[in-house]
């Protein structure tokens, strides 16, 4: 008696110890160390403290909170540079969260006794993480569990099957059969054996299974990224001089890209790197209306021009009639990211003044083509919460304005939320051989062959996020993206390691819907990727870092034909909720499964 009264007792050091461990391990599964096998056990001391025998208070979760802290603080130090005020803010929202599956999870095994920790810590944990990746504050599907395991992607073959959190799921199940195989749990350690076996082939049949999704025959898309390096601290204070100066080597690295030899079927630019004030065709023609009225843009400092002239100003239109001009001459397609405006319009004040006017603006990715912007856009339906918009405050734009006030001065928040998902359909011209898809003709020896490529282009955030990809991808009635572009400025990491993190997660989206991405990245990191997470190429060709640089990379690029699709490209998360519903009902069942045996008595 007095051996199981010690055993019973945990104690707040316990705890904080408990989310101390928990935290290293997870900071040195991800990036920047990345050694991912620890990804396998850092769920463990969480485990360990659910499964203790005792009873933890409000205090002790607090505790357990706090030792967790360390990690995120690490990991998103970025915001101090960003948002200082709400740094300490989402720490501790996210170190909720581990304190949340222990005292959960610890109810739940209050409830249905001694069913296998495989069963119930999965149920718990991945609960948690869905709600936090999917649902509050619209979603931060980040540190996830599973994510490290891109790093072989043979073990991330399930998510083509049912998508990430599945991923997840196995890896908690499998931490939770050790921890009974352990002694931790009171159950027999046999029991933590035969559940870490079943789940070892469980995963090996879903990744033979996983491998046969979304194959198909593909053909090469020859493919040019432009990485820019603005900073972000630079990019929020852009100066017209300055743009005009980045806008140069953003057309001379295009330039370099575009004589290539092969020349590229098309090429990327990074999300908002057109430095024009929008770039929809009914914008530019408001600009082009009010430049016949005299409507210029001063410079801060005078420019010397080609002829020796001193220029004071600009038109309003220079940067998108150069950027046409320029496309027009290299003759290749280009997929640029820039502001779109609705309504934009310059308003004459009493005072004389000029006051401009719009009724929504969008973060958006055109086609340019032909020397002229495809009216057909996509606007970024999924805004990044916190660094776009406030979740749940932006239906108030005043209250908004005052929370951004608080806690990021000096930004603004005046985005609107695109009308649904959209593709790009991107004209491929080519000497002989086949339309790449889509709707064009043929070739016959030595003439040209025209083609139309679908794809979709989350912006930015958008690519962490599963749900959004797959509607982007497979949402659109009537055609399928045969790739993915992820248009993006990561430059708001500064020089943290979010970047690595942000293309982690662009690599799974690529195994769920089984589908080769492009990331053309502001500040880096651009890389292309292919159907199965694997990075063929990383950074602008000939960087020594593929960060903080600016360059070309370029690739051949495997395209998926349209009809070639996964089964969480069919289904989403439909049968990973479904599976957590099965198992809150054993979890349920197993409990009164107890009970009945208990009635009975010993079997004689």
């Amino acid at each position: 008696m007095r051996r199981s009264a010690q055993v019973s007792t945990i104690r707040l050091w316990h705890l904080l110890v408990a989310g101390l461990a928990y935290a290293l391990l997870t900071a040195l599964a991800f990036p920047p160390i990345g050694f991912w096998p620890l990804a396998f056990v850092a769920p463990a001391p969480l485990i360990w403290a659910a499964t203790r025998p005792g009873r933890v208070s409000l205090l002790g979760g607090m505790f357990l909170a706090l030792g967790t802290t360390p990690l995120w603080a690490f990991t998103h130090m970025f915001l101090l540079n960003v948002a200082p005020a709400g740094f300490p803010l989402l720490c501790a929202y996210l170190a909720a969260y581990p304190a949340l599956f222990v005292g959960l999870h610890r109810l739940l095994r209050r409830f249905i006794g001694t069913a296998p920790t495989a069963l119930t810590a999965t149920l718990v944990w991945v609960g948690l993480e869905w709600l936090r990746g999917e649902v509050m504050l619209t979603g931060y599907p980040w540190y996830l569990a599973g994510l490290p395991l891109i790093e072989l992607p043979v073990l991330a073959a399930p998510a083509a099957l049912f998508g990430v959190y599945f991923v997840s799921a196995l890896v908690v199940a499998m931490c939770g059969a050790l921890a009974d195989a352990a002694g931790w749990t009171g159950r027999p350690r046999t029991s933590g054996g035969v559940q870490a076996a079943a789940i070892g082939v469980l995963w090996l049949v879903c990744v033979v299974i996983a491998r046969g999704e979304g194959e198909a025959k593909t053909e090469p898309l020859r493919i040019a990224v432009i990485q820019t390096n603005v900073p972000q601290d630079n990019k929020i204070q852009w100066t017209l001089n300055e743009k005009i100066v980045d806008f140069r080597r953003f057309l001379e690295l295009t330039r370099q890209a575009a004589i290539r030899t092969p020349p590229p079927d098309l090429i990327l630019w990074p999300e908002t790197m057109f430095p024009g004030a929008a770039l929809n065709p009914e914008a530019l023609e408001a600009q082009r209306e009010a430049q016949t009225s005299g409507i210029v843009m001063p410079l801060e400092q005078p420019l010397l021009a080609p002829d020796g002239e001193v220029v004071n100003s600009l038109p309003l239109t220079v940067f998108a009639d150069e950027l046409l001009r320029r496309q027009r001459e290299l003759g290749v397609p280009m997929i640029v990211g820039a502001i779109a405006m609705d309504g934009l319009r310059y308003v004459e004040t009493e005072r004389g003044a000029i006051r401009v006017d719009r009724d929504r603006r969008y973060n958006s990715t055109f086609v340019v083509s032909e020397g002229r912007v495809d009216p057909a856009r996509y606007d970024k339906i999924d805004l990044t919460p916190f660094g776009e918009v406030v979740p749940y405050a932006w239906r108030n734009p005043a209250l908004q304005q005052r929370l951004l006030e608080l806690g990021a001065r000096g930004m603004s928040f005046d985005l609107s939320y695109g009308s649904g998902p959209k593709l790009l359909g991107v004209p491929i011209k080519r000497a002989a051989g086949p339309a790449v898809s889509g709707s064009g003709s043929g070739a016959v020896g030595g003439t040209l062959s025209v083609g139309e490529v679908f794809v979709a282009t989350p912006i930015c955030f958008e690519v962490t996020k599963p749900l959004t990809c797959r509607a982007l991808a497979v949402g659109v009635p009537g055609a399928r993206a045969s790739f993915l572009i992820n248009p993006s400025n990561d430059g708001w990491f500064a020089d943290y390691h979010g970047r690595e993190i942000h293309l982690q997660l662009a690599r799974w989206r690529c195994v769920e819907l089984g589908l080769p991405m492009v990331r053309a990245v502001n500040t880096g990191i651009s890389a292309v990727i292919d159907g199965r997470g694997r990075l063929l190429v990383v950074g602008p060709a000939g960087a020594e870092h593929p960060t903080r640089t600016d360059g070309v990379l370029t690739a051949t690029v495997p395209i998926v034909p349209a009809g070639a699709t996964t089964a969480f490209a069919r289904w989403g998360h439909v049968p990973m909720l479904v599976m957590l519903g099965a198992m809150a009902v054993a979890a349920g069942g197993w409990r009164i499964g107890e009970r009945r045996l208990k009635r009975r008595g010993p079997m004689i």
